[in-house]
């Protein structure tokens, strides 16, 4: 059918559960590798050993920009899993859910 907003779109409700559930675990999942992130880096700096000292700063930057990666996309996951299915998505309250903190 087609209106002055263009085509209509439509979806079953069992597609859109299996699409937020999907979001929804992923999100869990992304939120639960930052453990493992971080005890890679104190495996590194220990196995570095006498080299620690030059290892640990590159080390720590990556640590870093993985924990702030997986945040972000752990966040964006739940806010697609959110979304899904509704009829109105609030950009404004998105954007402003989206910052980068560090």
């Amino acid at each position: 059918m087609d209106g002055s907003q263009g085509p209509a779109v439509s979806a079953r409700f069992g597609a859109l559960e299996t699409v937020r559930s999907q979001f929804m675990g992923w999100s869990g999942d992304l939120g639960s590798a930052v453990g493992p992130v971080g005890s890679g880096f104190d495996d590194v700096v220990a196995g570095a050993g006498q080299f620690a000292s030059q290892v640990r700063p590159g080390a720590a930057w990556f640590l870093l920009s993985w924990k702030q990666a997986l945040g972000l996309f752990e966040q964006s996951a739940g806010l697609i899993a959110a979304n899904t299915g509704r009829t109105v998505v609030d950009l404004q309250a998105a954007d402003t859910s989206l910052e980068i903190r560090l």
